[in-house]
């Protein structure tokens, strides 16, 4: 309620506040701050920045209804609050009666709960106050490019501030690679008791004298979604979280191994943004994301049957075309101008994922950039082998899922991912390209990504069968690591070279086969 009577009651976030005697509806834009009170907690100020409307509405009935305190009845205040931008307001703990607000031009005070104002000139500066903070006996403020100011206020000497309840969180909800859903809870306070509702059904009660973080299993035996919220008490007042979901599946049995060619329909993966089909100018089966894919998307598609990781032979191979759009020259995974990229990733919880491998993009093949930037689409001809070795990432005897992933920024979008020939561990994989064509020439390709750190995959083609060598040399021409030294078959392979125990520098690619010898430089950073 303002100075004439009226109501403000706000449906949407603070966009508008409606006048609820005529409702007469104010577009108020987005809250510019927001504020509580010292002792009540009934009380709260919502602030906002456009001209001509209300700067600050306070509530007395937890958002219920709204008083204006700053005047504008009209365009213009009438108890001497600027028309300005206001970002923080601090109420006075030894008198609520005494308001502080932070403006784009400085401080404003009122002595009389905010019926009227004036501004506070006291020798801090004309200046944007961003936030103000009580810290032991001081006022703390800071600004917008002048610094951070203080003043010691004698009635602040014995202040405590109350002490406050915190609600408690939902954290995450995710299924495991065991089967069961993971509802992690954040308990951030010493309540009487804490009932967890799954399902919207009352699950269990958790009694924690002392805050603390947990992981809680609760069993899923068929597909759908999981979704959870807590209700905590502290002398007969609920504390209520927001809620957490996840889609779940049937639980599958953990496997020593997989492998799927994707001619036939599955019901191993689920997702988002991919399918297992056939499109135009392929003749098997594959996985593919959308062609042509959309910007902002993160696609995600995951084994839904469980991994067991080898002590040995730990190897998940795959072939795949990948059209994404790519990163800005010398840009590596993880940085700002990577751009779009697809990743293999694995989860020992559901939740947490981490690459497999670094992720890539139309770079990694040259052939796959000629395409991406031509805009073409995807052909057999463009798959390519990639070979992960899980044990870089896991230990062996964990459970795992595996999944596949396409981020795309806002930026340009391209033809999309295919993937196909999925082996896990399997005792025999194929080095094919993915299509009955078998290179003509031995090549060794520049390693991806270079620079690198701390492993990158290198790629090169046989035409024949033939006694390959593939070793790393330092810039001193001492090996350093031998990767293939044996028969291969003709074909198109791929290896990866872990460098974490080595030093940064320049290093050498060395392939030998047949007579044939090709060197590449690498760059190790760290």
């Amino acid at each position: 309620m303002d100075a004439t009577g009226r109501i403000f009651v706000s449906r949407d976030a603070g966009l508008t506040f409606l006048q609820t005697n005529n409702y007469t509806a104010k577009t108020m834009g987005r809250i510019s701050g927001f504020s509580t009170h010292p002792t009540n907690d009934s009380v709260g100020f919502a602030l906002f920045s456009l001209a001509q409307l209300p700067k600050i509405l306070k509530t007395t009935d937890y958002g219920q209804s709204w008083t204006d305190l700053t005047g504008f009845s009209g365009t213009t205040s009438s108890n001497g609050f600027p028309d300005v931008a206001t970002y923080s307001l601090l109420v006075m703990p030894y008198n609520p009666d005494i308001l502080w607000a932070g403006t784009e031009i400085g401080l404003f005070e009122s002595t009389n709960g905010g019926g009227t104002w004036s501004f506070s000139s006291s020798g801090f500066p004309a200046v944007a106050v961003w936030d103000m903070k009580i810290v032991d006996s001081q006022i703390v403020v800071g600004t917008h490019g002048r610094g951070i100011w203080s003043v010691e206020l004698p009635e602040l000497a014995n202040y405590q501030p109350p002490t406050a309840v915190l609600a408690p969180r939902v954290d995450w909800v995710a299924q495991s690679p065991q089967g069961n859903a993971n509802i992690s809870l954040s308990l951030r306070y010493a309540y009487d008791s804490t009932v967890v509702f799954v399902n919207n059904q009352r699950y269990l009660q958790v009694n924690s004298p002392t805050p603390k973080d947990t992981i809680l299993s609760y069993p899923v035996s068929s597909s759908g979604t999981v979704s959870s919220y807590l209700i905590s008490y502290v002398a007969q007042t609920q504390y209520r979280s927001a809620t957490k979901s996840a889609n779940v599946v049937a639980p599958r049995a953990a496997q020593a191994s997989y492998s799927n060619n994707f001619n036939a329909s599955t019901t191993d993966f689920s997702g988002t943004g991919f399918t297992v089909s056939t499109p135009v100018n392929f003749t098997n089966g594959a996985i593919h994301s959308t062609h042509f894919y959309s910007n902002n998307a993160n696609y995600t598609y995951q084994l839904s049957i469980p991994i067991v990781v080898a002590s040995s032979g730990a190897l998940m191979k795959y072939d795949d075309i990948a059209l994404v759009e790519p990163g800005e020259a010398g840009s590596f995974f993880g940085s700002s101008d990577f751009y779009d990229y697809v990743v293999v990733e694995g989860s020992s919880n559901g939740f947490n994922w981490v690459p497999l491998a670094d992720g890539y993009d139309a770079r990694y093949d040259a052939d796959w950039l000629s395409a991406f930037n031509g805009s073409q689409n995807g052909t057999p001809a463009l798959f390519r082998t990639h070979t992960v070795n899980l044990l870089n990432s896991f230990a062996a005897g964990t459970t795992i899922f595996v999944r596949f992933r396409l981020f795309a920024d806002g930026g340009v979008t391209g033809w999309g991912w295919a993937v196909d020939n999925l082996e896990i561990q399997s005792p025999a994989v194929s080095v094919s390209d993915g299509s009955s064509q078998l290179p003509t020439k031995f090549e060794l390709q520049q390693n991806f990504p270079n620079p690198f750190n701390p492993s990158t995959a290198i790629r090169f083609s046989i035409p024949t069968a033939s006694k390959v060598s593939l070793r790393i040399f330092d810039q001193l021409g001492r090996l350093v690591q031998t990767l293939v030294d044996k028969n291969l078959e003709a074909g198109y392979y791929q290896e990866t070279w872990n460098a974490t125990s080595f030093a940064t520098g320049v290093y050498f690619l060395r392939l030998e086969a047949q007579g044939y010898v090709e060197t590449r430089k690498i760059l190790l950073l760290k």
